[in-house]
């Protein structure tokens, strides 16, 4: 992440804001979360959401996340709004903006979502997913010890002028197992006030639709591989009409002081088919972080 807020920034003129991110040794805070999703195949539309609360500390380049409580909101159980929330406190490592690099109590975190998952599904469900996508679990414990915490640092610590979007390119993880897939970025800070102590920095991610579907295709071709031989020609195509499509949305209220975004609103649409059957997945986060009960660093 500061690679990227690094290219961010030299794509702009000299004359940035800088929102480094000071906060104190030892500092304490809290981070909501209300995420939602909403879902729209074959004429049929789902929808749940749930908060979860998590208290905050830092200590050196460790940022320790401990659960404080999960709710549900209608449209999902208080079980099911529990299996999208780890029970255990994560462990990780930081950057200087607070993004999540590596989770140092892997084993425990690891075995809390393999319990998660086995509330969920059977051994023989569990063992015929790691078949196909070995890498699927892993994946899976990235997300639920990191995903909250990369989003609420992906606007902090920026260097941007007022007003000019930064684009940048990244390559995002294909789920499936292919190659990363190419986006295409950008972050533009909206608005600077001194005088409130606010600024409003906005993100936007799109994947390139050809290093997505070279990205799929060889996926795909991949998984055909362990399907049944009689089935294979059939597999493959349907996976030739395979489209996805993304865009990711983001913007952060940052506290100029300490450089905590204080709220966060993400959204992430996801449009996904085979030939003219198509399903849209809207997913939705509110974050708000209170501001460090320890006070931020001087200059």
């Amino acid at each position: 992440m500061r690679l990227i807020l690094l290219l961010a920034s030299l794509a702009t003129p000299a004359a940035a804001q800088s929102l480094p991110v000071k906060v104190s040794d030892g500092a304490s805070w809290t981070m909501s979360v209300e995420q939602s999703r909403e879902t729209k195949r074959g004429g049929q539309r789902q929808a749940w959401s749930f908060v979860t609360t998590k208290e905050l500390t830092l200590q050196g380049d460790r940022l320790t996340v401990v659960p404080v409580s999960v709710k549900a909101e209608p449209g999902l159980s208080e079980q099911a709004a529990a299996g999208r929330s780890l029970p255990v406190a994560v462990v990780l490592t930081v950057d200087e903006t607070l993004a999540p690099l590596e989770v140092v109590n892997a084993p425990e975190v690891r075995a809390a979502v393999e319990a998660i998952i086995a509330r969920s599904a059977s051994p023989e469900q569990i063992a015929a997913v790691n078949s196909v996508a070995p890498a699927m679990l892993d994946a899976t414990v990235e997300v639920m010890a990191k995903s909250d915490l990369s989003r609420a640092a992906l606007g902090q610590g920026a260097d941007l002028k007022l007003g000019v979007a930064a684009a940048y390119e990244d390559h995002l993880p294909n789920p499936l197992g292919g190659p990363p897939i190419l986006s295409k970025a950008s972050f533009t800070l909206e608005t600077y006030d001194q005088k409130t102590g606010r600024a409003v920095i906005a993100w936007r991610q799109q994947l390139d639709p050809k290093s997505t579907q070279e990205s799929l295709s060889l996926a795909l071709n991949a998984l055909t591989a362990k399907v049944a031989p009689e089935r294979v020609a059939e597999a493959r195509a349907a996976f030739a009409k395979m489209t996805v499509n993304r865009d990711d949305t983001c913007r952060h209220e940052i506290d100029i002081p300490t450089g905590l975004a204080v709220r966060v609103e993400c959204s992430s649409l996801m449009v996904s088919g085979i030939g003219e059957e198509t399903a849209q997945v809207t997913d939705r986060w509110t974050i708000t972080q209170t501001l460090p009960q320890t006070s931020a660093k001087t200059n």
